[in-house]
């Protein structure tokens, strides 16, 4: 298995490391070191997260952060689409991002 990312679930990292930081650059290190360990962790436990409303996309909470990663697998791959704080409206995403 490997991960991909798509360029909306790049920014979204970004942005939320970028949010974080202006408080506290430590908590962005770890914020980032949790998104990327839930991450990995779908490369063995694919189906990890529980299924959305979303043909094929699933969601998986980021242990002690408030994110959800949204993700679907295919093939070989797992893709990583979107990344966001679990207070915002649930995501009803369009497949249309490409992996990055």
């Amino acid at each position: 298995m490997k991960l991909r990312f798509t360029a909306r679930a790049l920014a979204d990292i970004a942005t939320i490391a970028a949010h974080i930081k202006r408080d506290s650059p430590a908590a962005a290190d770890r914020a980032l070191a949790a998104i990327e360990a839930a991450a990995e962790r779908l490369l063995r436990f694919p189906h990890l997260g529980r299924p959305t409303d979303e043909a094929d996309v699933r969601e998986l909470h980021v242990a002690r952060w408030p994110y959800l990663i949204y993700y679907l697998t295919a093939g070989e791959e797992i893709i990583l689409l979107h990344v966001r704080h679990a207070a915002q409206r649930p995501w009803s995403g369009s497949g249309e991002d490409e992996p990055a």
